[in-house]
């Protein structure tokens, strides 16, 4: 639209005027003026960008002959810079105060001043107001994606609860089986082992109870031991942290694994730390990023060092604050022997942690 918009007003002056079409001035500043405004995505600050265009109107302004169609260009640029992210009301005076000054430098006659200051001041006030509305939209945006931040935070609280009242649960079962079954299989094959010495007779049919006795025993201890710890580990567990992430935020997650990450074995500490940074990455991409995809690749670096990354793209540059989620997670990896950080470059966010493998004890 920036580029449609300029052309217009271009065509409608050379229109106006004629002449302009064989002074070279002209087709420099036209330009300068086309490359500006297609280029306002690669500018850290627009407000520069539209305060060189409008200097660069006004200069030819002055430099040409009277010529109120040249004053829609002005104008454009603040509705443009308007429309931005980063606009604020202090830039749109400024540039209106800068169009207003090259009103008064380029025409003569103070009656055309007076009428063209009144239109620019005028516009400038409802493209100030426009901006405003546009303001407060975008703050009530964010605080609806904040209440939608914390309702995820409080439904995954919940969830985490749940498991733990059902791992809770399972524990008390295993206990209580332990306790009364285990005690009693126990008792059986020490009486059978009572009878087996005093008896000669049906020696064969007490140790085959014995032995049957030990083996419900050993399946009663497999059993229990099942219970009492968790259904889901490692990669499973972070796979299905993802599908639930999705599901709720619909942010698509690509889910990479190179050089044998999966294969290797890992202590629980470092599993926990894996899913802890896919938890805290994803969770504080979807609260401070506006983005719809992130993707999360896992590798092992000459086969002693795990690698987990996390980039997803970004509107703006931000700085990264480390906040308690943030900071616990570079505890966790320094407290495995690596490293952990989080960085905002060009327009991607980008979380690593690494650490030295060790082998699984036994």
């Amino acid at each position: 639209m920036r580029y449609a918009v300029t052309i217009l007003v271009v065509w409608l002056l050379s229109a106006e005027h004629p002449p302009l079409l064989h002074d070279p001035v002209f087709w420099g500043v036209t330009g300068v003026l086309f490359l500006g405004v297609t280029s306002e995505h690669l500018w850290w600050r627009p407000f520069w960008l539209y305060f060189l265009l409008t200097a660069v109107v006004c200069a030819f302004a002055t430099y040409a002959e009277p010529m109120l169609i040249v004053w829609l260009l002005p104008l454009s640029f603040i509705f443009f810079y308007s429309r931005n992210e980063q606009a604020s009301g202090r830039g749109i005076a400024a540039l209106g105060l800068i169009s207003s000054l090259g009103v008064v430098v380029s025409h003569d006659v103070w009656t055309m001043r007076l009428f063209v200051c009144a239109y620019l001041i005028f516009t400038v006030w409802c493209l100030f107001h426009y901006y405003r509305s546009q303001h407060l939209l975008r703050e009530k945006d964010r605080g609806i994606d904040e209440l939608a931040y914390e309702y995820r935070k409080l439904k995954r609280q919940l969830s985490l609860e749940e498991e733990a009242l059902k791992q809770a649960e399972r524990v008390r079962i295993a206990r209580n089986v332990h306790d009364s079954v285990g005690h009693r299989l126990t008792g059986l094959i020490m009486q059978l082992q009572m009878l087996e010495m005093q008896a000669d007779h049906n020696a064969s049919q007490i140790a085959q109870a014995k032995e049957t006795a030990r083996s419900a025993l050993q399946d009663m201890r497999q059993a229990v031991q099942s219970l009492e710890s968790d259904e889901k580990k490692g990669v499973q567990m972070i796979i299905q942290l993802i599908r639930k992430l999705e599901a709720e935020t619909h942010v698509r997650v690509s889910f990479t694994t190179k050089n044998g990450a999966l294969s290797v074995p890992l202590t629980d500490e470092q599993s926990v730390a894996l899913y802890r940074f896919v938890q805290e990455g994803l969770t504080n991409a979807m609260r401070h990023v506006y983005a719809k995809k992130a993707a999360v690749t896992f590798e092992v670096a000459g086969g002693q060092t795990y690698i987990v990354t996390m980039t997803n793209p970004v509107q703006e540059k931000i700085q990264v604050v480390e906040g308690f989620g943030l900071t616990q997670l570079r505890q966790r990896f320094e407290h495995l022997g690596g490293t952990f950080c989080a960085r905002c470059s060009a327009r991607t966010f980008r979380l690593e942690g690494t650490f030295p493998l060790k082998r699984k004890e036994v």
